[in-house]
């Protein structure tokens, strides 16, 4: 079971992020979604993403635009491929995304034995990739045109060299998926990253607010 206090980290997140209100659903138990699950090539646990996705499809919610599910167990979508941070089908308005890589040690070791940097840096990566994942559900594909939450990733190095925030084009893209008031949609995100101990970003933040903050190496 996940802590609720990290879900309602990733909720407030994500809310502040699309600018719309975000539920915790009620969480599905791992026999529902293992009918292909394998051992990964670290001896862990694997499920594949399809099986993920055929639970959400079933029923979906009547109130829901996009439903994107958490995991701690690690995840595949191809024999061939060895992992993925997370998946998202647009036409189905679905994503997945798993805790398992966003931290260092065992792969699905749980955030509750995490020190605090160790928890703000797991927190910081997820927020990332669910935003990430959910903006290809809006239909935002990867970004090619600057430094950008958008842009893809085939490692965690990698991954962690992209910024929290859209370029101008994802921005735009995201406003006419989902529309909203620019300043209020900033102002939210500053309060989600500063109570999240993502200071960097949120000094960023206050820049595009036209605050005098120090120097902040976070741009688009």
């Amino acid at each position: 079971t996940f802590e609720p206090a990290l879900l309602e980290q990733l909720r407030t997140y994500a809310a502040a992020f699309f600018c719309c209100e975000v539920k915790v659903a009620p969480g599905v138990a791992l026999a529902d979604v293992r009918q292909r699950a394998r051992t990964g090539a670290e001896g862990q646990l694997q499920l594949h993403a399809d099986d993920i996705f055929a639970v959400m499809r079933r029923k979906p919610p009547r109130d829901a635009f996009a439903q994107v599910a958490v995991t701690k167990e690690d995840l595949y979508h191809k024999e061939e491929w060895n992992f993925v941070f997370g998946l998202a089908v647009a036409a189905d308005a679905v994503g997945v995304f798993s805790f398992a890589r966003y931290h260092d040690g065992a792969i699905g070791a749980p955030a509750a034995t995490l020190g605090a940097e160790e928890r703000r840096l797991l927190l910081l990566r997820s927020c990332r990739v669910l935003c990430h994942e959910t903006a290809h559900v809006m239909g935002l594909a990867h970004c090619i045109h600057a430094r950008c939450l958008m842009n893809g990733s085939n490692s965690l190095e990698e991954s962690d060299t992209h910024p929290l925030n859209l370029c101008p084009v994802c921005l735009r893209k995201l406003y006419a998926a989902v529309g909203f008031d620019a300043t209020a949609r900033y102002e939210a995100i500053r309060r989600a990253a500063t109570a999240l101990g993502f200071d960097e970003h949120a000094r960023w933040i206050g820049e595009r607010l036209g605050e005098k903050c120090e120097p902040c190496d976070e741009r688009a």
